[in-house]
């Protein structure tokens, strides 16, 4: 096998890495929407207004 050839395949090899790790990560993304989704059909987590009134008394962000 020639330089060209095996540059060739690393290249292409690069390119599968790039790819599955865009898919891992959108596999991981989809996942943690699933957990969130199912957290809060079970009723777990904060209402909204509860978690932006706390954030905004932490680090005193006026209303506007």
């Amino acid at each position: 096998m020639t330089v060209a050839e095996l540059e060739a395949r690393l290249t292409a090899a690069q390119r599968e890495i790039v790819r599955l790790e865009a898919e891992l990560e959108h596999a991981q993304a989809v996942a943690g929407i699933k957990r969130g989704l199912d957290e809060a059909n079970r009723g777990l987590g904060k209402p909204l207004r509860e978690v932006d009134e706390e954030l905004r008394t932490k680090y005193n962000i006026p209303r506007q």
